[in-house]
């Protein structure tokens, strides 16, 4: 039986206070050049969990779900 949801656990700090300084020099970094907020959550998610794309339209799903 095939399923139609697919479900997907991650693991990303909570609030500022949970950021090791890595985290936030790379947060501050994409911040300062500019990037809108949806792309700066999209891309702290991808490097925090070591998520990547190989493909698919998983990063379609992902922006979307930002974007909204």
């Amino acid at each position: 039986m095939q399923q139609d949801n697919l479900t997907i656990n991650l693991t990303v700090p909570k609030g500022w206070d949970k950021l090791d300084d890595y985290q936030l020099r790379y947060l501050f970094g994409l911040l300062a050049q500019g990037f809108p907020s949806p792309q700066v959550k999209t891309y702290c998610l991808f490097r925090w969990t070591g998520m990547n794309i190989s493909k698919g339209r998983l990063f379609d799903v992902i922006l979307a779900w930002f974007y909204a």
